[in-house]
């Protein structure tokens, strides 16, 4: 993980910040990059007509804390996601494109 630490006197941990293009990278590997290590990228991997898809739906209201959506940096949000995300707030699952989830 990348991160950059600050230590206090005797070694005490003061705080940690991750790299925003980190959680991009994240995001990355867990879609495209890993459809192209295993060769599937013609059939996952991205948002493409005619391509598969798993996908989550999040209910973001408490992670965004009362911003809008607009106004937070997409590396912003993708670590709120990372770090807030919660099966609580999950509103409904598609596999393969058909709902298996949902919140009716």
């Amino acid at each position: 993980m990348i991160c950059l630490c600050t230590f206090g006197l005797f070694g005490r941990f003061l705080f940690c910040t991750f790299i925003p293009a980190f959680f991009a990278l994240l995001l990355y590997l867990g879609t495209l990059g890993g459809a192209r290590a295993l060769g599937w990228e013609d059939r996952i991997g991205n948002f493409v007509a005619g391509k598969e898809a798993d996908l989550v739906v999040l209910d973001v209201g408490e992670i965004l804390a009362g911003r809008s959506i607009e106004e937070v940096p997409p590396a912003e949000l993708l670590s709120m996601l990372i770090h807030r995300g919660h099966r609580a707030r999950v509103e409904e699952v598609y596999v393969a494109g058909t709902r298996v989830v949902g919140r009716d």
